[in-house]
């Protein structure tokens, strides 16, 4: 390498050193934060999606049923909403018994598919509230 190289690749390095600092004090700067004021968070549905995701743990939920993928012991529940309504959903989680009894179609076909006994979703004691926030947390995969 000669000297005239040597020269212009100290130059490229010495300016290189100073641009990279540079740019990234220019992209971390506070003048370049988002605008929030047209975001509007409802913070009520945001505390109920964290308390259906700690009730999908606890409930052992997540044991059966995945969110995204097909490969588990009971039914995919993301885009459950377009397959089933918050009613029918509130009504299985709390009572699957009953809907058994009542020998409600969609029941029984998902008995036959998934080969499951009575009972497992028999949370009775859940309340209406609770299994609405397990409802809210599985929308976020809609």
């Amino acid at each position: 390498m000669n000297n005239n190289n040597r020269i212009d690749l100290y130059i490229f390095l010495g300016l290189l050193a100073f641009t990279i600092p540079w740019i990234i004090k220019i992209q971390t700067q506070t003048q370049y934060s988002l605008k929030t004021d047209s975001i509007k968070v409802d913070s009520s549905l945001i505390k109920s999606i964290i308390r259906g995701k700690q009730l999908f743990r606890t409930e052992s939920c997540y044991s059966c049923h995945k969110v995204d993928k097909r490969i588990c012991f009971g039914p995919r529940l993301g885009k459950i909403l377009d397959r089933r309504s918050k009613d029918f959903l509130v009504k299985f989680i709390k009572n699957e018994d009953s809907l058994v009894k009542a020998k409600h179609p969609d029941v029984i076909a998902l008995k036959e598919e998934y080969k499951w006994a009575n009972g497992l979703h028999n949370k009775k004691h859940l309340t209406n509230g609770q299994i609405n926030d397990i409802i809210n947390y599985l929308q976020l995969f809609d």
